[in-house]
């Protein structure tokens, strides 16, 4: 899949299934970053945010249900889904 969709899906005359950029990038600076073990580090913690088989599934069958997502996957922080 590509990072970017057409060029013009902004436009108003512009009409498809184009939902524009794709890409999510969290960069990270700061004195030690080059360090591979604080990359390993990093990657480690991020890699536990991912969802796994059996919670993307569970995801997938109730992605219309806000309130059954909620209650799957609970968090300490407030979260509002957005869909557009």
């Amino acid at each position: 899949m590509e990072d970017f969709d057409e060029p013009q899906h902004n436009d108003d005359e512009f009409t498809s299934s184009s939902v524009g950029d794709r890409r999510q990038e969290i960069v990270f600076i700061g004195s030690g970053m080059q360090n591979l073990k604080t990359q390993n580090n990093i990657k480690s913690v991020l890699d536990t945010c991912l969802l796994n088989d059996v919670e993307w599934e569970a995801y997938c069958e109730n992605v219309k249900k806000e309130q059954k997502l909620n209650d799957l996957f609970s968090s300490p922080i407030p979260i509002k889904m957005s869909t557009y």
